[in-house]
């Protein structure tokens, strides 16, 4: 089977709430666990300090009721992680929902260097492959890990044969080392 190998690829989309839902979706377990779990610290170093109970009696406590303490202040520890997940979700419909309906059309375009994003008011990003510290993919998006934080390509804006490419390239061009596996968030 012959492939077509002529670069740039192409691909054009409008940005839709679909897509932030997508991306967000892929972090959020993560998220709300480092965000539970860091909460669960706090709490619990600031019941030890507040507490009259003196530091060597805590410690000499059985396990048990550390997890009674977690269990009977359980409810109070999930509203940082909840609050984050509405916020998250809120400020980046609220920012799309700011974006002009020309800005959020996309064109990209792929080829050895890396992704050349242009907007419909000419505003362009190119992202080289070597600036990359990771890449993932799903059934719905490209995902580019940068120094400064996570960029997607949503997949609908090229054909399938296309996104096997992309794909191709960028395998071959970002460190595999520092690659996460297909699918990890």
């Amino acid at each position: 089977m012959e492939q077509n190998h002529s670069l740039p690829i192409s691909g054009y989309v409008t940005l839709s709430y679909g897509d932030i839902v997508g991306f967000l979706v892929r972090f959020i377990l993560r998220l709300t666990v480092k965000i539970f779990l860091f909460t669960l610290v706090v709490i619990f170093v600031l019941w030890i300090v507040v507490s009259d109970i003196p530091v060597h009696v805590l410690w000499d406590q059985p396990l048990w009721s550390v997890r009674e303490f977690v269990l009977t202040n359980g409810p109070p520890l999930l509203f940082p992680p909840i609050g984050s997940v509405i916020g998250m979700f809120g400020y980046s419909f609220f920012k799309l929902y700011r974006l002009p309906q020309k800005a959020r059309t996309l064109t990209y375009e792929v080829d050895d260097k890396g992704i050349l994003t242009q907007d419909g008011d000419a505003l362009s990003l190119l992202i080289p492959w070597k600036g990359l510290k990771g890449i993932g993919r799903n059934r719905w998006h490209l995902f580019m890990q940068m120094a400064g934080g996570w960029r997607y390509v949503p997949w609908r804006a090229f054909s399938p044969a296309d996104q096997d490419r992309i794909w191709h390239l960028a395998q071959t061009h970002v460190p595999k080392k520092e690659r996460p596996k297909k699918g990890a968030a």
